[in-house]
């Protein structure tokens, strides 16, 4: 009874445990992938800290900066194009991420990784680049979020790595500044300053310029009522030189014409700080005429660009600057691009005042308003006293109460910067900006921008090529062979020598190509470490391309062609992208001809026979190969006998390979001849 007992026990261990087998064999070679992968991410550096200061603890509207750096080596065999690995990040119900998808390394068209952060994660999906490149290594990925909401023990992400976070409130900001209140004296002066575009690799660099002459109108009209005028600058010129790294955008150019009010007797009859129209209290006028705009991207529709063509800087600076004066106070732009490359952007005013361009002039179509002038805004702005918009209208007017006739006196400008990423990171930007009048009078002024580099990368071997003989995978080869390359530049001159890491000896099979500096196969081309002296970078020449060509075919055709099927042997090395380059050259054997000879018949022969055959070309019927064969008696009739040829009528070279012969009867695996036996 008791062996019983324990064979019905044992049967239904073995039942329970043949069961769990099989429930959690479900989907093994899936989830067997995914968990490989990402144990197979190693991720070398992570921070997340306040930006800037530094810091884990953060006020509502701060930014939180998160700098990663991981590495896959190698992928996991079996990855393929679609596999996921994920890095934990800061949760998105607390942080709002500026940039939420992006790619990283290679060609932005066909990259390696492809991320996007969705909850508490950042999601990197495999692409075919990175398959074929079979490891990654040097990942690096930058991202800026702004807190949004208050909590504390917050996890900074990196998969366990990141520190606590936490968010406080931030204080309450003042709203609505005082209505009356004048304009600061000391912002009058030449100003610049910078600020990142939210989630770009760019910077909106914004100028004032000519405050002082604008608040001083303000002041000599409370004085004299316009008995003083402002002094022309004739050739106002603004000229910023842009910090290396940084390039003007196009069409990014901004010209707004200020616009502020005049303070009441109270506060001293000056220049306010708000402009015309601007909203009371949070609520809009009908005529918001503030900084009202001129120019808008670079249209031209105030201001022209000027090409620079083959001027040098100073000629082109001559040429920007006297523009306006000498075309009836057509103001201009221009970028000049230095040997160097920098930039230096020029913004040309004409005379200021002068008498080309004035308030009266601005005029634009408002929805709860319609067509409207500088004097229907003042009319308009429910803010003001009359005795503010009496005084308004002699100051902007075309009279002589006006301290500059009613000519526009000063201009707001902006335009946006692209910085090169990531030869050019985070940091401060700051660049000189200076404004010239007359003759030689000028201005000078600095701005800066804190500028977080949005940047993620991801590397793999600069040079992959690999090589295979076409055909039934795994079929034997009649003999080994260890194929051999060279790679050469436009003038011819070899920089390097390959060679496959072993002998192809099955035809289906791709076997790596290794190269070397030198020819005999000593000197390996480091692929990786960048710093390594025989690192493809510290000999290929930057921006020239390269020519990667098989050695000794040997009869095969060879066919060279990229992972993207393009027929090329191609590749340029350009320090600037971090691009990467794979390629299989993929060979046919040799081509063979085959011909055989017969007599048909009954009986015997009666002795040996020799036969000859001449190989003609069908267009010129010249003669291209020699053929000949016996038949002997004990060959006999009926029966095929193989065609030997030969390069030659004297029958002294026989053709073996007739791709490789003097007379390149075969030519990407076609016959160039049609030839006649």
């Amino acid at each position: 009874m008791k062996k019983n007992r324990i064979k019905v026990l044992s049967m239904i261990v073995l039942i329970l445990s043949t069961y769990i087998i099989g429930f959690f064999g479900l989907n093994s070679d899936k989830n067997l992938a995914a968990t490989t992968l990402q144990d197979s991410l190693n991720i070398t550096a992570y921070t997340a800290e306040k930006s800037p200061g530094g810091g884990t603890s953060l006020e509502t509207g701060q930014r939180l900066k998160v700098h990663m750096e991981f590495e896959i080596d190698p992928l996991p065999e079996g990855t393929k194009a679609g596999d996921t690995f994920e890095i934990s990040v800061p949760d998105t119900y607390l942080f709002e991420f500026l940039g939420t998808k992006g790619v990283l390394g290679n060609d932005p068209s066909d990259p390696y990784l492809t991320y996007e952060i969705k909850d508490n994660k950042v999601i990197f999906t495999i692409c075919d680049a990175a398959v074929e490149a079979e490891r990654l290594y040097a990942g690096v990925l930058d991202l800026t979020a702004i807190a949004r909401r208050t909590g504390t023990n917050i996890d900074g992400g990196g998969n366990g790595e990141g520190p606590i976070l936490e968010i406080t409130p931030a204080p309450d900001p003042t709203v609505n500044p005082p209505e009356d209140r004048p304009y600061p004296d000391e912002n009058k002066y030449l100003y610049k300053d910078g600020k990142q575009i939210d989630g770009e690799n760019g910077i909106a660099w914004a100028m004032r310029a000519n405050y002082q002459d604008y608040g001083a109108a303000f002041d000599n009209y409370t004085k004299d009522q316009g008995q003083t005028k402002i002094v022309d600058k004739a050739n106002g010129l603004l000229v910023d030189h842009l910090t290396p790294g940084t390039h003007f955008r196009e069409n990014s150019l901004w010209v707004t014409v200020p616009n502020y009010i005049i303070t009441t007797s109270a506060a001293g009859s000056r220049m306010g700080d708000r402009q015309l129209g601007a909203n009371i209290e949070g609520e809009k006028q009908k005529v918001p005429f503030a900084d009202f705009v001129i120019e808008k991207e670079g249209n031209g529709n105030a201001f022209v660009k000027l090409e620079q063509d083959n001027r040098t800087y100073q000629e082109f600076q001559d040429y920007v600057q006297a523009y306006p004066d000498t075309n009836s106070g057509q103001r201009a732009y221009g970028v000049f691009k230095h040997d160097d490359g920098t930039e230096t952007v020029l913004i040309a005013f004409g005379t200021i005042p002068g008498s080309n361009h004035y308030y009266e002039d601005l005029r634009e179509n408002f929805a709860e308003f319609g067509e409207a002038g500088i004097h229907d805004a003042i009319d308009a702005d429910e803010s003001l006293s009359s005795k503010q918009k009496e005084h308004l209208h002699d100051i902007y007017g075309k009279s002589e109460k006006s301290p500059s006739n009613g000519a526009i006196i000063a201009y707001d400008v902006a335009f946006f910067v692209d910085v090169d990423v990531p030869e050019y990171g985070s940091g401060k930007y700051t660049n000189d900006l200076k404004f010239i009048y007359n003759d030689n009078d000028s201005e000078d002024t600095r701005g800066e921008s804190d500028f977080e580099a949005i940047w993620g990368d991801v590397k793999a071997d600069f040079l992959r090529v690999r090589k295979k003989v076409s055909g039934d995978e795994g079929k034997e080869l009649s003999e080994g062979k260890t194929f051999t390359f060279k790679i050469r530049d436009r003038y011819n001159n070899v920089v390097a020598y390959g060679k496959t890491k072993t002998a192809v000896t099955h035809k289906g099979i791709e076997v790596e190509v290794v190269f070397y500096r030198d020819a005999a196969y000593t000197i390996p081309v480091e692929n990786v470490n960048e710093s390594d002296p025989n690192h493809w970078s510290n000999f290929l020449v930057d921006g020239r391309w390269y020519y990667i060509e098989e050695v000794d075919a040997d009869g095969y055709e060879v066919h060279i062609q990229d992972t993207s099927g393009n027929k090329t042997n191609q590749f340029k090395y350009d320090s600037k992208i971090d691009r990467h380059w794979n390629f299989i050259i993929i060979n046919q054997e040799p081509i063979k001809l085959e011909a055989e000879k017969k007599i048909i018949g009954i009986g015997s022969l009666a002795s040996d026979k020799d036969f000859e055959f001449e190989l003609r070309d069908t267009r010129d019927d010249s003669v291209v190969a020699y053929g000949k064969t016996t038949i002997t008696t004990t060959d006999g009739k009926n029966k095929n006998k193989p065609i030997t040829f030969y390069t030659d009528n004297t029958y002294t070279e026989e053709i073996t390979n007739w791709k490789k012969n003097d007379h390149q009867w075969c030519r990407d695996g076609h016959f160039r001849r049609r030839c006649d036996i």
